[in-house]
């Protein structure tokens, strides 16, 4: 079975199309080696898939002949890093702090944009 087929039907990736992309950019490896869409993968074969948040490995118990539900494909493959999800909580916990870091920075309501409170003060002085 080719591994960008292989990510898409195990539910690692949500489409075909970015399974092709990862692998394109060098985001999977096959037992170490940088693979490209259409390698073709066997049983026993360990497949790295790099996130943003962490490197992924599993390796490759069965193969699924059509994408079904999340839940079907969990039997096909074995996962060998399980603190994956602390690692993406970590990351997204990170970036979430640098985007807050950066609206302090860029200032609290953007270029040119009054808070209600600022609009209501501007009527009332506009009045007198």
């Amino acid at each position: 079975m080719r591994v960008d087929k292989w990510i898409w039907t195990t539910w690692m990736v949500k489409s075909r199309t970015q399974a092709g992309e990862f692998c394109r950019a060098g985001n999977v490896l096959i037992n170490g080696v940088k693979a490209k869409p259409s390698k073709i993968l066997k049983i026993g074969d360990e497949v790295s898939v790099i996130f943003p948040a962490g490197e992924k490995k599993y390796r490759v118990l069965e193969f699924l002949e059509k994408r079904g539900k999340q839940e079907s494909a969990e039997g096909f493959f074995e996962d060998l890093n399980p603190a994956f999800e602390s690692l993406a909580a970590e990351y997204k916990k990170s970036a979430s702090a640098q985007k807050r870091d950066t609206r302090k920075v860029l200032g609290r309501y953007g270029d040119n944009k009054l808070s209600k409170k600022d609009r209501r003060k501007r009527r009332e002085f506009e009045e007198e």
